[in-house]
């Protein structure tokens, strides 16, 4: 299955705590929190990211970022972006269901 990807292709910290916890992750200095290379290298501040479920495993994820901004994200926002990676997970089922009719 394909990883999700940040900047120039390189596999975020938190794309793969989504997939290991499967649970929202919201970070208001994520350089600072995490201490994690990619969260220093590129400076990262504020980071909400989320897991998209299909079938009941997680598929991926959603993952929005600020540079500039500490706690740019609120539990609203994990909120709302949660529940568009639910339709995103009914949209995967749906599309792998119609490749198994067509095949």
């Amino acid at each position: 299955m394909p990883r999700a990807q940040g900047d120039f292709g390189r596999e975020s910290d938190e794309t793969r705590s989504i997939e290991a916890e499967d649970r929202p992750i919201l970070l208001s200095d994520a350089a600072e929190q995490t201490g994690a290379e990619s969260a220093v290298k590129f400076a990262l501040r504020s980071v909400l990211c989320v897991p998209i479920r299909s079938r009941g495993v997680v598929a991926g994820g959603i993952y929005v970022e600020n540079r500039t901004r500490r706690a740019h994200f609120a539990g609203i926002h994990a909120t709302l972006l949660s529940e568009l990676a639910e339709q995103a997970g009914i949209a995967i089922e749906a599309s792998v269901g119609r490749q198994r009719e067509i095949v």
